[in-house]
């Protein structure tokens, strides 16, 4: 009687099939409650495990997305398992392993879409660009709606510096799965890009509910709040994302904040040192933690961790250039002969800067470093000495 009770429980609510119900309303930690139910009730059931994974991978779990395709291989392989593994691997890193899989993909299956689109992709990794543009073709001439393909062919047009064309592939590749967390994750991110920031918020938004516990998108929708002036908002997404994920980036992301939009310095030392217990050697870290300390003029930390950055990367151009900045800020609250002997420092560094190739290299923020140099207010204090036309002179072979 009471087997007969459980059957009978079991076709009124199978979770297999609840899952896909959550799936279509974009429910996906639901779903991936539900086939994991389904996979508990039956191991052995290939369609669990492979919606299971699917699930998984789609929330970013990428090392158990990857072990519970494997089970689904062992109970039956097929093209499109070793593709979705092959996916998985790619996103992990592993493109040794993922060739594996999209062999076995193409092996059971030459026309496997995504298995095309998987060695497509190894191709890009691997610089064969022509390579990667015919098996892209091939795929999306199979199946041209293909998110994973479009995702691909965005990434590519993107990088091409075809913006709009990026767009309407993400455009595309969301319409086929509004699943595609990646795909829509950049889609929010070009929006933001070209000044839409309703349109990336209202989908960063949308992205939140289906991955509630992706510290990056949380992150990135800081980012997105930050730039249109949310500095609330921008806050309290940095502030989530470190409680979902306490990583030396999260930390980094909110120190970066308080550094620069919120202009809150000594919170922004705190945010870096927590960094910093993490990854020690993080230049990134030491160089902010550095610049904050100058800017509430506690002079020593500073020249050590600015020191420190130098020291761990000293071929880079931007360590030489921040200790320039460093004694060009001392400078300003110094007078007589000490200031006159940071201004001496910061010009030896302007000029080991010059060497590595500063003034040469492009900038986020100005047309070039070599102007970046001339109107960076940090090394004002070099301006009225002679030395400063050579110093921000142009080299003889620009």
């Amino acid at each position: 009687m009471i087997t007969l009770l459980l059957f009978i429980s079991l076709l009124q609510d199978n979770p297999l099939d609840s899952g896909k119900a959550k799936l279509k309303k974009l429910d996906l930690e639901g779903a991936a409650a539900e086939f994991a139910k389904a996979v508990e009730a039956d191991g052995k059931d290939k369609a669990a495990r492979a919606a299971l994974a699917d699930a998984l991978f789609r929330l970013g779990d990428y090392e158990k997305a990857e072990q519970e395709f494997g089970k689904a291989i062992e109970l039956g392989a097929t093209a499109e398992l070793h593709a979705w593994r092959g996916l998985v691997r790619l996103r992990r890193g592993q493109a040794k392993e993922a060739e594996k899989d999209v062999e076995a993909a193409l092996g059971l299956d030459k026309g496997c879409v995504l298995a095309l689109v998987d060695r497509a992709e190894i191709e890009l990794a691997g610089g064969d660009f022509a390579a990667c543009d015919a098996t892209l073709k091939a795929a999306l001439k199979l199946e041209p709606a293909n998110p994973e393909g479009l995702y691909l062919r965005a990434i590519i047009k993107s990088a091409q510096g075809n913006p709009r064309g990026s767009l309407r592939d993400l455009d595309k590749a969301a319409e086929a799965d509004p699943l595609h967390i990646d795909a829509r994750v950049m889609r929010a991110s070009a929006k933001s890009d070209s000044g839409d920031a309703e349109g990336a918020l209202t989908e960063m938004d949308e992205l939140v509910k289906i991955r509630p516990t992706g510290d990056g998108l949380y992150a990135l929708r800081g980012m997105i709040r930050a730039r249109a002036k949310d500095t609330d908002g921008a806050l309290a997404d940095y502030t989530k994302a470190i409680e979902l994920k306490p990583t030396a980036e999260n930390w980094l992301r909110r120190a970066g904040f308080w550094r620069s939009t919120a202009k809150d310095q000594e919170k922004a030392v705190a945010d870096y040192t927590e960094a910093l217990k993490l990854q020690p050697e993080n230049v990134t870290a030491l160089t902010g933690r550095g610049y904050a300390y100058c800017r509430v003029k506690d002079f020593k930390p500073a020249g050590k961790d600015m020191a420190r950055a130098y020291e761990l990367k000293p071929e880079d151009p931007w360590g030489a250039y921040n200790l320039a900045c460093f004694h060009g800020l001392r400078a300003k609250e110094l007078e007589g002969e000490d200031r006159d002997k940071a201004i001496n420092r910061a010009f030896q560094w302007v000029t080991e800067a010059g060497k590595r190739g500063y003034k040469k290299l492009a900038c986020g923020c100005h047309k070039s470093n070599l102007e970046h140099l001339r109107t960076d207010g940090d090394l004002e204090p070099l301006h009225a000495d002679p030395r400063w036309k050579d110093a921000s002179a142009a080299d003889e072979s620009d």
